[in-house]
């Protein structure tokens, strides 16, 4: 029994140490990203012209509400990136956030979970310069044509303009291409009663 113990550990434990071991979690910095990103919402004309942006027409939008289970799946989503070195709405096993965020107990509408690649909540960056600058680097948007991650962010459409609620995970793997992964979780509270 105890040779069968320390084989099972010699061959199954490198492979889970090694996918864990080297990413850390940045748990202050998701917090400080969320105030900002409210701060970004509430004046968005100031904080754009501080990052070079022109955002007079946008306007202000409500401050969302920090959720513990959205922010467990966006730093899920954010570990799982960084472990397995990929950058991506579709996980390796075919889901998109709809799904998880679903089966985590945030409910929401049915109609965005038909697709198991579905996303209408999240909003992801990743760089090797480091956590602070994520919400600035979505809301430039630089070289997305349809600038999906500021209006995702900002709600600057009616379809966004319904999320009331955020998470935010950050993670860090010195051994993956990217380093650092940020996902971002916005989403409707009373998601089954939301209608298109």
């Amino acid at each position: 029994m105890i040779l069968k113990t320390f084989l099972a550990f010699l061959f199954i434990s490198p492979f889970v140490f090694a996918q864990n071991t080297e990413v850390k979690i940045f748990k202050k910095e998701a917090q400080e990203s969320f105030e900002y990103l409210n701060k970004f919402r509430n004046d968005p004309k100031l904080y754009g012209k501080e990052i070079g942006l022109e955002l007079s027409e946008v306007r202000s939008s409500k401050a969302l509400i920090w959720d513990e289970t959205l922010a467990a799946q966006a730093e899920k989503k954010a570990i799982d990136m960084a472990s397995n070195n990929y950058f991506s709405h579709i996980d390796k096993r075919g889901y998109g956030m709809n799904y998880y965020v679903n089966k985590a107990g945030f409910t929401l509408p049915d109609y965005w979970l038909t697709d198991k690649t579905g996303n209408q909540v999240e909003s992801l960056g990743a760089n090797s310069l480091g956590p602070d600058k994520f919400i600035q680097q979505l809301i430039i948007d630089k070289g997305v044509d349809d600038k999906g991650h500021r209006i995702h962010l900002l709600s600057m459409n009616e379809f966004y303009s319904k999320n009331s609620h955020v998470g935010i995970g950050i993670a860090y793997n010195p051994n993956s291409y990217y380093k650092y992964y940020f996902c971002i979780l916005l989403a409707p509270k009373n998601g089954k009663n939301l209608m298109d």
